[in-house]
């Protein structure tokens, strides 16, 4: 992977459906999502959670010690991040 600063695992289906990830490129995306939140919002960051997993070793420092991984502290202060994933 010459040139290539990043490689984006979830975006493999094989590894989405290992780690229960389901990438914002699948149609009906929130169908998919398996969470116990009833909220749609929590449910939606149920699934980022794994996306902040497997973006640690690449976040700030200060940012991934910061960083609590459960769908409610991330839906409080990461609102903007997660919305704007890739």
């Amino acid at each position: 992977m010459t040139g290539i600063h990043t490689y984006n695992i979830l975006s493999s289906k094989m590894y989405y459906e290992q780690y229960m990830y389901m990438p914002v490129t699948k149609d009906n995306r929130k169908e998919f999502i398996v969470s116990m939140f009833a909220d749609e919002e929590l449910r939606e960051m149920s699934c980022f959670v794994v996306r902040c997993a497997t973006d640690l070793a690449y976040m700030p420092e200060e940012r991934a010690q910061a960083l609590q991984f459960n769908p409610v502290w991330l839906k409080n202060n990461c609102p903007v991040q997660a919305k704007q994933e890739p």
